[in-house]
């Protein structure tokens, strides 16, 4: 009996020592309330003989195949070897006091081998206290500040975390956290945890708090609103209701209201400069202002930066822009030529000078044609303005002088030209206007009609597109049955404007004719116009022709006569107008008149010396 003990003690022994360990040793909690249980299981292998727990080396009990021993009644030993692959066992302290600390161990009996856990009485934190503990804390933006948070003694070693409590502290659901940032450090059972924080506008009111816990409830720091400063923004203006950019403009003799502002924390303090003075204030309000206030005027934002327990930093931006003092311009009118009327040749110059009282900015000037409506604005046609090369401005003792170089057409004949100053403060047009008479050789006659056709007389109607400005007369000529041109006495001419009739008498009866017919005035004869087919017709009694030819021949001569007349009176009176200065001779041979040396102009031939016709009346009609 004895030999099969010992074989059975010698079996177990190898076996524990090839298979026995400790396989973990766990606790509830690691740092203990005074006066609360702790329970300690240590898991073994299957074949284990025994296990035994120990306190800083002292003897605690045992568990093994014979027996379970404890040496004291404030601990309990049990075991639970329900399960096929280890064993528990557990060691229970019913209250635990502060001499129970210290360091714990499962041990094997057979083999020694062990696992440990140091227990100690806890001790809660009571407090944590964040610096710099200004509430509010300002801090400049976008600068690195340093706060810190320092909790109370305790056991554990507490654990610190860090928020912003976004503007709502009763809802800590949506409160930032910032832990990230910070870093911790423990000493004598103290925590301190150190956040470098960067604040931004966007945290200005928020509120920045720590939160500490080791094992016990959360402990928050006090919560310190964030103030965070930032130095002025570039001041803004505004002018009639309007953002101020590079410059303003203001009509001399108004009142200047300039409205300036700034952000910033504190808010800054804005003054101004401008040409001869100085103000403090957001509102500049200057009273008739003039010309000499013109210049730089430059709003001016400051502010003082105190941040907690740092150096304070002035702030300070700028904003300038110009102001120009317009002034209106004024007493503008045609200076030259000094008539109101002008007589030109066809593609004649004219040199027109405009000039006007001085105006800030200098007026550009426009040059127009009145199109023969005075009193309808609407259809006046631009003809040059400041760009044209035909335009050169000049600036002489406050007055601002326009010269236009006028090149005449006998379209425009009968208009009248003015010109238009202006600036960015008004617009005035010439108090005068210059009527043009634009005379030249006459157009071709055109869309000629032979009406009221007889045996010995006919009518004939035409248009003239240009008269040339002048007196017309009429030359016709017929080709009957001798197939050559003969000249024919026209027995009555009527110009009105631009349609023309004529009456031709002593033709033959039941003859063909080919019409054809030329215009001409003092200056020259037109192109001769298309020509034209008509037919007598057969004579039928009453007045015998011969007769008849005495009578309209005695009428014809007469009238004749008095044109040739009226013709050669026309041409003396024009002669004697322009005798003056003129080297002028009218070869009345060929009704062509060409101009001599140009000692002088048409401009200075007064209207009435040309003649009595309806064109005349063309020239005339706007005076």
């Amino acid at each position: 009996m004895e030999y099969l003990i010992y074989a059975w003690n010698f079996f177990y022994c190898i076996n524990a020592v090839i298979s026995s360990d400790i396989i973990s040793f766990e606790v509830n909690t690691t740092s203990v309330k005074e006066g609360s249980a702790v329970l300690f299981k240590c898991l073994s292998q299957k074949q284990t003989y025994g296990i035994e727990f120990l306190r800083d080396s002292s003897y605690l009990g045992l568990y093994s195949i014979l027996n379970c021993l404890v040496i004291s009644t404030d601990y309990i030993t049990s075991k639970n070897t329900s399960s096929d692959s280890y064993n528990e066992n557990y060691l229970t302290i019913k209250r635990f006091i502060q001499t129970m600390a210290g360091l714990y161990t499962c041990r094997s009996i057979e083999t020694g081998d062990s696992k440990m856990i140091n227990l100690t009485i806890a001790a809660p934190i009571t407090y944590v206290n964040l610096n710099p503990t200004n509430n509010p804390v300002s801090v400049i933006e976008n600068t690195s500040y340093q706060f810190e948070c320092e909790t109370s003694i305790g056991s554990p070693y507490a654990t610190v975390r860090w928020f912003k409590d976004n503007r709502t502290i009763d809802n800590i659901a949506d409160d930032i956290e910032l832990t990230p940032l910070s870093t911790s450090s423990q000493l004598n059972e103290v925590t301190r945890s150190v956040l470098q924080f960067q604040p931004t506008k966007h945290d200005h009111g928020m509120r920045l708090f720590c939160l500490a816990n080791n094992g016990g409830p959360d402990i928050y720091s006090a919560k310190a609103v964030l103030d965070i400063l930032y130095g002025p923004s570039t001041p803004t203006c505004q002018f009639n209701s309007s953002m101020v950019n590079e410059s303003i403009y203001i009509r001399e003799g108004q009142d200047l209201t300039i409205l300036c502002s700034a952000d910033g924390n504190p808010p800054p303090f804005l003054t101004w400069t401008y040409p001869g003075g100085t103000y403090s204030g957001p509102t500049l309000r200057l009273s008739k202002i003039a010309t000499d206030t013109s210049g730089n005027f430059t709003c001016s934002a400051e502010n003082t930066l105190k941040p907690t327990d740092e150096q304070e930093v002035i702030g300070s931006t700028t904003f300038t822009f110009a102001v120009n003092v317009h002034v209106p311009i004024d007493a503008v009118f045609i200076s030259s030529p000094t008539k109101d009327v002008v007589v030109l040749q066809d593609n004649e110059e004219l040199i027109v000078k405009c000039e006007c009282l001085d105006g800030i900015p200098k007026a550009t000037f426009e040059w127009f044609l009145d199109n023969a409506t005075n009193d309808n604005k609407t259809d006046d046609k631009l003809i040059a303005n400041d760009i044209d090369v035909s335009v050169e401005n000049q600036f002489q003792n406050g007055i601002t002088v326009s010269f236009f170089t006028y090149k005449a057409k006998p379209s425009e004949s009968g208009t009248r030209i003015y010109c238009l100053a202006r600036n960015v403060v008004n617009e005035v047009r010439s108090s005068n206007s210059l009527l043009l008479a634009i005379i030249g050789i006459p157009g071709p006659p055109y869309n000629i009609q032979v009406k009221d056709v007889t045996h010995d007389a006919a009518t004939l109607k035409w248009n003239q597109l240009y008269t040339g400005g002048l007196e017309l007369s009429v030359a016709m000529e017929l080709q009957g049955n001798t197939n050559e041109w003969e000249k024919h006495e026209v027995s009555e001419f009527v110009n009105n404007n631009t349609n023309m009739r004529a009456s031709l008498n002593n033709l033959k009866a039941s003859t063909s004719y080919v019409l054809r017919v030329t215009v001409y005035n003092v200056l020259g004869r037109s192109n001769t116009s298309d020509e034209m087919n008509f037919q007598t017709l057969e004579q039928n009694g009453g007045v015998s022709s011969f007769g008849s030819a005495a009578l309209l021949g005695g009428i014809s001569g007469a009238f004749v006569l008095g044109v040739a007349l009226g013709f050669g009176a026309a041409c003396l009176i024009v002669k004697v107008r322009r005798g003056r200065a003129s080297k002028q001779v009218f070869e009345t041979t060929t009704a062509e008149a060409k101009r001599g040396e140009k000692d002088s102009t048409y401009s200075e031939l007064d209207v009435p010396t040309m003649g009595t016709s309806t064109s005349y009346e063309m020239i005339t009609h706007n005076m």
